[in-house]
């Protein structure tokens, strides 16, 4: 019965699966967090992540979707430069000891590294950051609870976390995203529970006496408050800033909170001013100074290597860490190594505050990460996991803002065809030393996971592609390029098809947009895919479109697919007339595919929300189940536009004495324009054909 049922209903079992998957996905987070953060460098540590790196693969196996970014790359080469660096490993102290220890980093990164794509993954593939808001938040509410049990009344007397081995700093960064995800959360759905979690956290945060937490509760409320609620700006400037005053006045006046945060904060306050007495000196200020100089020293001496990761310790001789982030780098690495390490950060930064105003989770993360780089002058993240999730999460923010519907399913489609690899090789001109049919056959193999037969050829992509090969006639170039085609167009069926053309420009730079109207159509002359529909004259939609311009212009887009025709195609760029259909929107757009001047195959182009459809039907209007979303889609009424045999005798005209041309026609409210012109439908490499149905169309082109 459960097997007829997942037959007849696959779509039902497939979303309970991934529900369940999705919800122990949730539980290993939820416990990952909580037991890394509370017993790390333990095996309970070791198999709480084991448990959610499973978890994890699971759901990749279901969804088949991995995701990756600059970030992880440049950590995966940081790792690769520390393995460089084992060599110059140690300083004063026996190499030895220096390389051990670097070694030992290298590994600590490496396993950082499996565990951040994991995670990134998750994040990612679970769609809902505020989910994962939600649990984070409740494995710090845990860790309180677990800290207050484990410090009975030594709670009251020491700073928060002494009292259970957990140390206060890194409990103040850990409570601060858990109150700045409350504070997000409160002022997105304004609900009591988020009201609560961010008192309780933010009191936590501060009962730890930890200055970074301190500045880190500063900087992210004013961040996150005054970027999230613009209009009332000067309101709740003022309302935080009398919420600081009364803050300080209790850290400063009740007993308890200045045993534990008021008395160490107004040492350190002195002695950055100058004004301690010998008994006030915060010696941690002055210690991490001292190392910040040695740091520098050290770094000045070795600037491109460094002494190998974590062998600050060795080279400085003090035999500790420099509680510096940025110095530990670059006296560990180098330049490269902190280039690795911050570039990529800078840069999910930089998207962060740009896209920030669109997103409150972006938002929130954007100022969680700038507050770990400041953070990071006072400590070392670089291999710490927990440290860095709040970049993780804004690097999913980012990416969940603008998802596609296919993203993610790069790496799966090349575990299926490793061939892949040689398409993206061969797109980027690293095979174009190949001669045209061993290039062609390697291009097919990747694309499409099977080797073509180029010698005798049975299928539709097969045949295009013996054509590339052997049939290069000179009409060929004027019928591509899509400005002399306007003249090949005038002279078979008549100027009256023709677009209106407002514009030729060779150089992107020349292209006079002040000339054109507020709505147009580019095109780049010599290649496929570079049509642009403009409606904006925007001076950011100007300079994006010359950019754009600038590189196609440089393209050879005849060595990518073998398409010799475009060879002797003039790079350049038009612009034509703006058409509307004729009830006011985009005109449809009608693909008649003709074989030695007759019309067999219609194609129309239809688009819903960003998502394009073909739909195949033969002479006679009857739907064609050539692929499989028109198996899919059974019979199909289709409206038929009266214009339809003038469109399909224009088309015969212009393919006349031509093995296979694809016409391509706009049914404007001007009446029938055409289009373009396609030799090679696909450049003889499309994948969506269902089963036999490449054989059955590959029986219309005729080949010697």
């Amino acid at each position: 019965m459960k097997d007829f049922l997942a037959k007849t209903a696959p779509g039902v079992f497939a979303s309970d699966r991934r529900s369940t998957l999705l919800r122990i996905a949730d539980a290993a987070f939820l416990v990952y967090l909580a037991v890394d953060f509370l017993f790390a460098h333990t095996l309970a540590a070791q198999c709480a992540m084991a448990l959610f790196c499973i978890a994890v693969l699971l759901l990749f196996l279901d969804g088949k979707r991995a995701y990756f970014s600059r970030f992880l790359f440049c950590y995966a080469l940081l790792i690769v430069w520390g393995l460089i660096g084992l060599s110059t490993a140690g300083g004063r102290r026996p190499s030895g000891r220096g390389g051990y220890r670097a070694a030992a980093m290298v590994k600590t990164l490496a396993v950082d590294l499996v565990f951040f794509f994991c995670m990134y993954q998750y994040l990612v593939g679970r769609g809902n950051l505020r989910r994962c808001f939600d649990l984070y938040q409740v494995a710090a509410a845990l860790c309180i609870v677990y800290i207050i049990l484990r410090s009975a009344r030594a709670v009251l007397y020491n700073r928060f976390g002494w009292g259970a081995g957990v140390n206060p700093n890194d409990l103040a960064m850990f409570l601060l995203a858990a109150y700045a995800m409350g504070l997000h959360m409160l002022m997105q759905t304004k609900r009591v529970r988020y009201y609560c979690s961010a008192v309780v956290f933010l009191f936590f945060t501060i009962f730890t006496g930890s200055r970074k937490g301190l500045f880190g509760v500063v900087v992210v409320t004013l961040c996150y408050v005054l970027w999230s609620d613009r209009k009332n700006r000067k309101r709740n400037l003022l309302l935080l800033l009398a919420a600081g005053v009364v803050s300080a006045f209790t850290v400063f006046n009740v007993p308890l909170l200045y045993e534990n945060v008021g008395e160490r904060l107004g040492f350190t306050i002195k002695t950055l001013l100058g004004t301690a007495r010998p008994n006030e000196l915060e010696m941690s200020i002055l210690e991490r100074s001292g190392m910040i100089r040695d740091g520098a020293r050290l770094f000045l001496q070795r600037p491109l290597l460094g002494y190998g990761l974590d062998c600050f310790r060795f080279a400085s001789g003090l035999g500790t860490y420099s509680h510096n982030n940025y110095i530990e780098l670059l006296v560990g690495g180098g330049i490269p190594a902190l280039l690795l390490y911050v570039l990529p950060l800078l840069s999910a930064l930089a998207k962060g505050f740009r896209n920030g105003g669109k997103s409150g989770d972006v938002r929130l993360t954007t100022c969680l990460v700038l507050l770990q780089l400041f953070a990071d002058l006072a400590c070392v993240s670089y291999f710490e996991r927990i440290a860095l999730l709040p970049a993780l999460f804004l690097l999913a923010a980012l990416r969940l803002r603008d998802q596609k519907p296919e993203d993610g399913t790069a790496l799966w489609k090349y575990l299926k065809n490793p061939w892949r690899v040689f398409m993206l090789l061969g797109i980027r001109g690293f095979l174009d030393f190949l001669p045209d049919e061993p290039y062609l056959s390697l291009m097919y193999r990747a694309r499409l996971g099977k080797k073509p037969d180029l010698v005798h050829p049975k299928t539709f992509n097969e045949k295009l592609n013996w054509l590339k090969l052997h049939d290069r006639r000179p009409v060929y170039a004027e019928m591509s390029d899509k400005y002399a085609a306007r003249e090949f167009i005038r002279k078979h069926i008549g100027e009256q098809y023709l677009i209106p053309l407002l514009g030729v420009w060779d150089d992107a730079d020349k292209i006079d947009f002040d000339a054109l109207p507020d709505r147009f159509v580019l095109k780049a002359t010599h290649d496929s895919g570079s049509v642009r529909v403009v409606t904006d004259k925007s001076a950011k939609t100007v300079e994006t479109l010359r950019d754009f311009y600038r590189k196609r212009l440089k393209k050879r887009y005849y060595m990518m697919w073998r398409e010799r025709q475009y060879e002797h195609v003039t790079p350049r760029v038009i612009a034509e007339q703006y058409m509307t259909g004729k009830d006011g929107g985009l005109p449809a757009d009608y693909k008649f595919f003709c074989f030695d001047g007759v019309m067999r195959i219609m194609m129309v182009c239809t688009e819903l929300e960003d998502n394009v459809r073909y739909w195949f039907f033969d002479r006679d209007r009857k739907p064609l189940p050539c692929t499989d979303f028109m198996q899919s889609e059974g019979d199909v009424a289709w409206d038929w536009p009266e214009e339809t045999d003038e469109m399909i005798r224009l088309a015969e005209e212009l393919s006349y004495g031509l093995p296979c041309l694809r016409v391509d026609f706009l049914l404007t409210a001007d009446g029938v324009k055409a289009g373009e012109m396609t030799l090679y439908h696909g450049s003889g490499m499309r994948e969506y054909y269902a089963d036999g149905w490449d054989e059955i169309l590959g029986r219309y082109i005729t080949v010697i």
